[in-house]
Order: structure tokens, then C-alpha cells, then sequence
């Protein structure tokens, strides 16, 4: 069988501009947001859409057709020796993975190339820092009101700085907090990160 379809002639810089676009309907700003920083740093970064940003690495010019799991891995090993992190690296063949994989439902790609190649290790080799109450106190000696309750409320009741943000004083009680939303940056309410309420003692 011969198949006339042109559709895989398409780069892998536009398909990622489509995805990024349609993506929009289904992920929170911030993910996307992410997404879009570790593709520009290490693909492409038009898709930023700042004429001042115009590095691109030869992966985006290939031509789904021509995109193959060795591509993919050339790619990878070559970003990883330039020093790019491996979890940034891991995070961009996680979006390139999705990406062909809602190309291969809507039929332009025979198969997802991504799939097949090995991703970075995306385990903390650092350790995580523990910040103990004296240090706190330090950090909140040197701000102003507003700024000491909020290193207060994230260092002792250890909920996310947009959860913070986003709490009312009908969510404050003598002895617990409860967290029912989360903050976009333009201030905006969504959903906590999980999706789930909860009270914090």
C-alpha cells in the first residue's frame, strides 16, 4: 500500500507550536509555562514567540517522517554533553513523547519515535535542605509584616506558596488551616496541585 499523505513532511518545531497551542484546554498555565521554557532552552526557542530568541537546535527543522528514535538519542546525548540538566532534558522528551503520541491518534505519524529512547534519570541526586525554625526566624526579621506572614505560613505549615496566596481569612481557624484552592501568577484562583482539599494543622 502506498501512502500519499504528506501530513509527517511537518517539523517537529511546528507540531510542538500545534501541541503547545492545544495543549492550552487541558493544562494549567504554569505546566505549560514550563514546558515552553525547556523546549526554548534546549530546542527551540521560537516557540517563546520573542524575535530576539531565534537558537534552534537541528532537531526542530527534522521532518516528522525523518524523525527517528536514533535522532532522538543523538539529540539527547548531545544536549546532556553540552551540560544541560538531565531532568530538564528529561522533561523536554516528556513533552516530545506526548507531542507524536497525539500525532500518531490523529494519524500523521506511523508510530511515536520517543518511545523507544531512554530518558535521563529524573531521581534527586541532591539533597533536599532542611531549614530549621532559627534560620526562619532569621529570614523573617529581615521583612516587613506582610512578608513575615507569608515565610511563616509556608516554613510551619508547609503548604505550597500558591496555596498560600490564595487563602482567606474564612480559611484560617485557631489551630488549622484549610486549603480548598490554589494562586495562578496573574492571581487568578484554580485547583490545588492534586486536585484535592484538605486542612492543615
Amino acid at each position: 500500500e502506498l501512502d500519499t499523505s504528506d501530513a509527517d513532511l511537518q517539523t517537529l518545531a511546528e507540531l510542538a507550536a500545534e501541541y503547545m497551542a492545544s495543549a492550552r484546554r487541558e493544562l494549567e498555565t504554569r505546566t505549560i509555562s514550563g514546558y515552553r521554557d525547556v523546549w526554548a532552552a534546549h530546542v527551540d526557542a521560537r516557540i517563546l514567540g520573542k524575535p530576539d530568541r531565534q537558537w534552534h537546535h537541528a532537531i526542530a527543522e527534522t521532518s516528522l517522517r525523518l524523525l527517528t528514535p536514533k535522532v532522538i538519542e543523538g539529540w539527547r546525548n548531545e544536549r546532556l554533553n553540552a551540560g544541560g540538566g538531565a531532568t530538564s532534558i528529561r522533561k523536554v522528551m516528556v513533552v516530545m513523547q506526548a507531542m507524536l503520541e497525539q500525532a500518531l491518534r490523529d494519524e500523521i505519524v506511523k508510530s511515536n519515535a520517543a518511545r523507544l529512547v531512554k530518558k535521563p534519570s529524573g531521581k534527586r541526586k541532591a539533597s533536599i535542605l532542611i531549614v530549621t525554625p532559627e534560620q526562619v526566624e532569621k529570614i523573617r526579621a529581615r521583612l516587613d509584616d506582610e512578608g513575615r506572614t507569608l515565610v511563616s505560613v509556608l516554613a510551619y505549615a508547609g503548604i505550597r506558596p500558591g496555596e498560600a496566596l490564595a487563602l482567606r481569612w474564612e480559611d484560617v481557624s485557631t489551630k488549622t488551616l484549610r486549603i480548598e484552592q490554589g494562586s495562578e501568577p496573574d492571581g487568578s484562583s484554580k485547583e490545588t496541585k492534586t486536585g484535592a482539599q484538605r486542612n492543615v494543622v
